[in-house]
């Protein structure tokens, strides 16, 4: 059984994944940042912090393609539909920025 046609893009399992993983990046983000806990001012707590960033920047991208995918395949010219993926390109290549810095500023301190 399926929710969406076999030849439509799965955007309704990929909404509830990011939708999911935005959450738990929210709640490690309130984690991180609680002074109680102190690991904002830990090395790892840093580091962490930098990998969710980028986690959760290229999720939000994501979500807000893959919600409104199945009406621009089908509305948008095929040049507007490569540069949104383009833009999905970019908020990767953000993402993986912030996980390079941060490993590179962990093992720099150690």
């Amino acid at each position: 059984m399926f929710i969406q046609p076999i030849d439509a893009f799965n955007s309704n399992a990929l909404i509830v994944e990011a939708l999911v993983l935005i959450i738990l990046s929210v709640f490690a983000f309130i984690v991180l940042m609680d002074p109680r806990s102190g690991m904002h001012k830990t090395s790892i707590g840093q580091t962490l912090n930098l990998i969710n960033s980028g986690s959760f920047i290229n999720l939000l991208t994501t979500l807000l393609i893959y919600y409104f995918s199945n009406s621009l395949i089908k509305n948008a010219s095929k040049q507007m539909v490569n540069y949104i993926w383009v833009y999905n390109d970019l908020a990767s290549v953000v993402m993986y920025t912030c996980f390079i810095i941060a490993i590179w500023k962990h093992v720099k301190q150690k």
